[in-house]
């Protein structure tokens, strides 16, 4: 009897020194307790991550390889402050891909590396309007990683966004709503004045989103002062609109 129980307490022990181990960033068969994220804003990489979860640190490093240029990983951030949880790069170029990885640091001792992220940045960021899903989606410009995701009540049908105005406008078809909601997620306005919008897109000059609806009337909507206006009632069976060209000719498509 007495031999079982100190086969026992001898495997607990063991066990506990192994789940120590792993936890511990410095130890060189550890793991490293960080999820690192990335998300890019046209000349600007923004890395995030949460709080490590050992207490005993002094801080972070972060390094960054842009493939076909370095061979090896560079150190591009020193001894952050362990307060930090975000990291700016602006010394980056559009379309180029940059890998990340970040470790801690503490007792004059780093610890091994996070799993590396990748990010290739561009010029705007992706809406993209999810009808089966139910949501608007905001992705970086290589649409790998999502910015945000606003939830719909309705299938959305478009999206036309104003960079300029800050905000995006969504067609709901199957329901007649149009949406208008600002960068951060959040619904500025609801609009119940067309039956069937079909497509939407925006005026970057005026700063007007044109919408045409099924039964053949076109509209502007200035989010500015919350107005309607109808240009034509007679434009057929439009199925989409586009704005083009430097004089903003709006050319409407008929399915006929």
């Amino acid at each position: 009897m007495i031999r079982i129980i100190y086969i026992i307490f001898t495997i607990m022990i063991f066990s506990s020194c192994s789940e120590r181990d792993k936890d511990n960033p410095f130890d060189p068969s550890g793991d490293v307790p960080l999820e690192l994220k990335v998300l890019s804003f046209d000349k600007r990489i923004e890395l995030t991550w949460g709080d490590p979860k050992v207490s005993d640190y002094s801080g972070f490093n972060i390094y960054r390889k842009q493939i076909g240029t370095d061979q090896t990983y560079k150190l591009i951030a020193e001894r952050l402050l362990p307060s930090s949880r975000k990291f700016s790069d602006y010394y980056v170029n559009y379309q180029q891909i940059y890998f990340y990885y970040i470790t801690i640091t503490g007792n004059d001792m780093e610890s091994r590396p996070s799993a590396p992220v990748s990010i290739t940045p561009g010029p705007g960021i992706n809406w993209v309007a999810d009808r089966w899903g139910y949501q608007v989606l905001r992705m970086t410009y290589d649409a790998a990683h999502t910015i945000s995701i606003y939830e719909t009540s309705w299938p959305p049908g478009g999206i036309a966004v104003s960079r300029k105005l800050g905000i995006a406008v969504i067609i709901y078809p199957g329901n007649g709503i149009v949406e208008e909601i600002n960068f951060a997620g959040i619904r500025e306005a609801r609009y119940e004045q067309i039956r069937y919008p079909m497509d939407i897109a925006y005026d970057s000059i005026d700063s007007l989103f044109w919408i045409i609806d099924s039964s053949g009337i076109l509209f502007t909507l200035d989010t500015r002062i919350d107005q309607f206006s109808i240009i034509s009632e007679e434009v057929g069976h439009p199925i989409a609109i586009e704005i083009s060209g430097r004089q903003n000719l709006i050319n409407v498509i008929d399915r006929e």
